[in-house]
């Protein structure tokens, strides 16, 4: 009797060791479950929107753009509803020789070379595009195509807006049609100033412009 008596504590240990497994064992299960269906989550979501909640705080608003931000408000306030945010990417066309333009971007922290194409295929650039400017000044100067090219040097956001609504303000606002005039002004003066600098001036010149 003693013997068996003795033996009681010992197989209750082993009952609750065996209970406490298989609670455990049930609650892992349940924490890996549980994981599973919130990485898959997260991975869904990241999916949906691919960049992550610091890089949506920084993305560039439209007054980043000089030219943008220099239009009375009101002027803003008609164009702001059609600018399509766009990521430009290191590399990208955004249009060839001879294309037509559908939009007009306009750069606030990317860079854009515009490279002029010669008959036998080569090019040379000709002007770096940045928040200061706009891609796709044919809109506004008849949109016969251009001989140039526009690749994007510095990755970055810019934005976009469609050829027509530009074409329509453009007519409907004196404030957009006498800065987007200035702007093409100063640009032919840069494109002079960059001939003439590298025709005459030194290397070492030519990187002080």
């Amino acid at each position: 009797m003693e013997v068996l008596g003795g033996n009681k504590p010992t197989q209750r240990k082993k009952s609750v060791g065996r209970t406490l497994c298989c609670a455990l064992s049930v609650a892992d299960r349940a924490i890996k479950a549980s994981l599973g269906i919130l990485t898959a989550n997260w991975e869904v979501l990241f999916r949906r929107f691919p960049r992550t909640v610091s890089d949506l705080s920084n993305t560039p608003t439209p007054q980043r753009s000089h030219l943008l931000a220099a239009l009375p408000a009101e002027v803003q306030n008609h164009l702001l509803p059609y600018l399509e945010l766009v990521p430009l990417t290191f590399g990208k066309v955004l249009y060839e020789c001879g294309n037509t333009f559908y939009h007009v971007c306009f750069p606030t922290d990317s860079i854009v070379s515009l490279l002029y194409r010669m008959e036998n295929g080569a090019s040379g650039e000709i002007s770096m595009v940045g928040n200061e400017d706009l891609v796709g000044i044919a809109l506004f100067t008849g949109n016969e195509g251009t001989r140039s090219r526009a690749v994007v040097q510095s990755a970055g956001i810019a934005y976009r807006l469609p050829a027509q609504r530009l074409e329509a303000e453009f007519h409907c606002h004196g404030e957009l049609q006498h800065l987007l005039l200035r702007y093409t002004r100063s640009l032919i003066t840069q494109l002079c100033h960059t001939a003439v600098c590298n025709r005459y001036h030194s290397m070492d010149q030519q990187l002080c412009r």
